[in-house]
């Protein structure tokens, strides 16, 4: 695919996630003939044209990192739409919002408030692919490890999928919440992106102690029944 199909194919899909809609014709005519005529224009005006695009595109992955950040939710998107938005947009993973978190820290933040937007069920998905990508650095499982920023406890996006760390809020003590990510640590233990010796390292049964997460601490001590010792 050269740089102007390319740019046609983003400029697209980005329309429509962003607008949820097609195209005006105009547009569409404007980027069907970019993708006809681009690499036929002389080449001063084509390398224009390239440094525009390549400046949409950069526009185009902030769009799509705030997305993982701010929209995503379980119940309105599929995985399908998350892996086109990593395949076009690979930097979005390691896209930093204001609170410097990686956009799998905010998932498993998600939905702690009641009726909030939750968006944790991506998560295996974007750990496989952020370790694919080197997310978090290399031994950070996609970012599943990496130290959130000011967390004086050291705390990662495993000790929040865990643990109940917002109390008060009627989000956590729902069985929904605790299903839901009971399910994802499944998964990521699929995966091989949630090891046996984790429990231990970081006392997963014990932050899975209070009452709103009994459905996880059933999962770590059923795995190992020797770190109820």
């Amino acid at each position: 695919m050269s740089n102007t199909q390319h740019l046609s194919f983003i400029f697209r899909f980005y329309y429509n996630t962003r607008y949820q809609s097609t195209m005006p014709p105009s547009v569409d005519s404007f980027v069907t003939n970019i993708q006809q005529y681009g690499e036929k224009v002389p080449k001063k005006l084509n390398t224009k044209i390239e440094e525009i695009a390549r400046k949409a595109v950069e526009e185009m992955s902030k769009e799509a990192g705030n997305f993982l950040h701010e929209e995503l939710d379980d119940d309105k998107h599929t995985e399908e739409q998350v892996m086109a938005i990593i395949e076009l947009f690979p930097e979005s993973l390691s896209q930093l919002e204001e609170d410097n978190f990686l956009p799998i820290q905010s998932a498993t933040m998600s939905g702690c408030r009641s009726g909030a937007r939750s968006s944790v069920s991506f998560v295996p998905l974007m750990a496989s692919e952020g370790y694919r990508l080197g997310v978090g650095g290399e031994g950070n499982r996609g970012g599943l490890l990496s130290v959130v920023t000011n967390s004086a406890d050291g705390h990662n996006a495993i000790l929040y999928l865990a643990g109940s760390f917002f109390d008060g809020e009627k989000g956590p003590a729902s069985e929904e919440f605790d299903r839901k990510r009971v399910r994802v640590l499944e998964k990521l233990r699929g995966m091989n992106l949630l090891k046996k010796v984790d429990i231990e390292e970081y006392a997963l049964v014990h932050r899975s102690l209070d009452p709103k997460c009994q459905r996880r601490f059933e999962f770590f001590t059923s795995w190992d029944p020797d770190a109820l010792g």
